[in-house]
C-alpha cells in the first residue's frame, strides 16, 4: 500500500516497462523512440474527495511521459487529469469527474437521454460523503 495525501493506491501497481517503438526510415535506418510508461492504479471504495465518496473501486490508467502524468478512467465520461506526479494527475482527474457530474446535475432537466444515463452512472459511482 502507498498513500498519496489521502489517496490510497492499491499497490503493487501494474506497470509496463517503457515500451520502445522502432521506426524504419529509408535505407533501413532505424530510429528508436521511447514512449511513456503505463501504470494502472485502483482507487478504493470509500475514498472521499470534494464532498463525494466513491461507491465502488475506480480503475485509473496513468501514462507517464517527460511532460507529466495523464490520468484517465474506463468510464464513458471523457474526463482526464494532468499533473507533474501521479497523485496530482489523479486529484485533477477526480476534480474533473466531480465538476462534470455537478455541471450535469445543474442542467439535468435539459439533458439528452444518453447524457442523463451518464449522469446516473456518475451518481452511482459517487455519493455525498455525509451518507
Amino acid at each position: 500500500m502507498s498513500t498519496v495525501g489521502s489517496l490510497i493506491l492499491n499497490l503493487p501497481q501494474v506497470t509496463s516497462p517503457t515500451p520502445q517503438l522502432y521506426i524504419y526510415a529509408e535505407d533501413n535506418i532505424s530510429i528508436r523512440m521511447d514512449h511513456e510508461s503505463l501504470t494502472l492504479a485502483v482507487l478504493l471504495e470509500g475514498w472521499e474527495y470534494s464532498g463525494r465518496r466513491l461507491n465502488s473501486i475506480l480503475l485509473v490508467q496513468l501514462r507517464t511521459s517527460r511532460d507529466g502524468v495523464l490520468a484517465t478512467t474506463y468510464l464513458e465520461a471523457e474526463e482526464y487529469g494532468w499533473g507533474n506526479t501521479e497523485g496530482e494527475a489523479i486529484m485533477d482527474l477526480m476534480t474533473s469527474l466531480v465538476e462534470y457530474m455537478e455541471s450535469l446535475e445543474a442542467r439535468q432537466d435539459q439533458l439528452a437521454q444518453s447524457i442523463g444515463e451518464e449522469l446516473q452512472r456518475l451518481r452511482q459511482l459517487f455519493r455525498p460523503a455525509s451518507s
